[in-house]
């Protein structure tokens, strides 16, 4: 546990420095004016579509970009010859960024709504998606060789955004996108501001939860083959 403190200490430092932050606030600010702008009848799905992007979108490329910049000063080399285990250096990664994406959203929230919206279901919504697709960029970045690699890498990644989207706004039938952890994801994140049956919002936990465990698997197994046994220490 303390290494993996450490660990958060740090990559929160970095995130810092290299300017994540800034970004998110700024963000935040530009996603609140547009949204207050919006008529009442349009901001609720707006709003859902915006704080789905926030973690989903922003939390995986982010975290593509600080793995690389990380390999290519070779802090990466250096971590893994410590204790350092793959999976505290994953959930630290998972971890800082998540905390941003909720320090955001609920801005976001309050900045549009006050207080009224649904905060267990910002905390579950916002929470699960920013874990798996943060999870999604690490299993990602394991076969990167440079920031255009993995821009690339990711195209592959979008039908996992897509075609829920189209579902979502009745272009194709719901069953369709059952499968993908995007919909599970809108399902939670539309809680925040509309009544959800049981059934869906099980259903939203239910499978954030089991690709939660998917990413985690994929997560640790390709970075540790991609990258940890480079550094020449078997764990």
């Amino acid at each position: 546990m303390r290494r993996l403190l450490t660990l958060l200490r740090h990559d929160i430092r970095l995130q810092w420095r290299h300017g994540f932050y800034g970004v998110y606030i700024g963000l935040t600010a530009i996603y609140i004016l547009a949204l207050r702008m919006i008529p009442d009848v349009a901001r609720d799905q707006v709003f859902t579509l915006v704080l789905f992007s926030d973690p989903a979108m922003i939390g995986f490329y982010f975290v593509g970009g600080s793995v690389l910049l990380e390999r290519d000063q070779r802090t990466v080399e250096s971590l893994f010859v410590t204790p350092i285990r793959t999976w505290e250096y994953l959930a630290s990664k998972v971890v800082s960024l998540t905390l941003i994406a909720l320090l955001s959203s609920t801005l976001l929230a309050v900045g549009v709504y006050g207080i009224r919206f649904h905060g267990i279901s910002l905390l579950l919504g916002v929470g699960l998606t920013s874990v798996v697709f943060t999870l999604f960029g690490l299993t990602l970045v394991s076969f990167a060789r440079s920031l255009n690699h993995y821009f690339l890498l990711s195209a592959g990644y979008m039908i996992l955004f897509v075609l829920p989207f189209l579902s979502w706004f009745g272009l194709l039938p719901f069953w369709i996108s059952i499968p993908f952890p995007t919909t599970a994801s809108l399902v939670l994140i539309d809680w925040i501001r509309s009544k959800q049956s049981v059934g869906l919002v099980l259903y939203g936990i239910g499978g954030m939860a089991v690709y939660t465990l998917i990413a985690w698997h994929w997560a640790s197994n390709w970075f540790e083959s991609k990258l940890v046994f480079k550094t020449g220490r078997i764990q």
